[in-house]
């Protein structure tokens, strides 16, 4: 889908370029016109920068922050406007794709949510039980534990619950980058309180020196 708007936006622009070279005007003068309209958009900077972000927004220019609203974007009126112009697309293929998208983005958060209630019920959780950690702080722990996998349910079930599918995902855009995060710190915690041979789930410094851990696979 990338691909297919990169190419419409580029066709489209040699189309305008072809029309006024044809009626006349130089190649030069047409490109250079071009890109002097252009100046405003072109920045070769760290564009990873907070800062520079915020830059660029007061410039003028557009950002999408969400791959949920970006995927909404392909039905914003100009947009089918162009993909029917150049052929490429009608009103109802938009639409379909924006909905087949939208489904793919939402099925993916909510294996990702699965997988997350598996790891938290069958390796973070045995391993609070396992270690020594007081009974208090244990209960806390698990309590905080407890109450994070029905969040996740309950927000999988929400968004089930949506009929429309923008709206069903945005809910898992929630999900995955704002209450599963704060699930994950919590995780991190138990992972810094209990002891290594208790836990069970790979850590980074395993993933990324399994060599230099593990001559088994070798």
């Amino acid at each position: 889908m990338t691909n297919t708007v990169l190419n419409t936006i580029t066709a489209e622009k040699f189309q305008q370029f072809s029309e006024k070279i044809e009626g006349g005007e130089t190649a030069k003068v047409v490109t250079s016109a071009a890109l002097n309209k252009a100046w405003r958009v072109i920045f070769n900077g760290d564009n990873y920068c907070e800062e520079n972000q915020k830059m660029l927004t007061k410039r003028g220019i557009w950002r999408i922050d969400s791959a949920v609203e970006a995927i909404h974007s392909i039905v914003m009126d100009k947009n089918v406007e162009l993909f029917q112009k150049l052929n490429v697309m009608t009103k109802e293929e938009c639409e379909a794709r924006e909905m087949v998208m939208h489904n793919h983005y939402i099925g993916t958060v909510e294996l990702e949510a699965l997988s997350m209630v598996d790891m938290i019920n069958q390796n973070v959780v045995p391993a609070v039980k396992d270690s020594e950690l007081g009974a208090s702080l244990t209960t806390d722990i698990l309590t905080d534990l407890t109450k994070s996998v029905s969040t996740i349910k309950e927000s999988l079930g929400k968004i089930h619950r949506e009929s429309d599918p923008y709206e069903a995902a945005k809910l898992a855009r929630i999900l995955r980058l704002e209450t599963m995060v704060e699930i994950r710190e919590i995780c991190d915690t138990c992972e810094g309180l209990v002891p290594a041979d208790l836990w069970t789930i790979a850590t980074y410094k395993e993933l990324l020196f399994l060599d230099q851990n593990d001559s088994s696979w070798m």
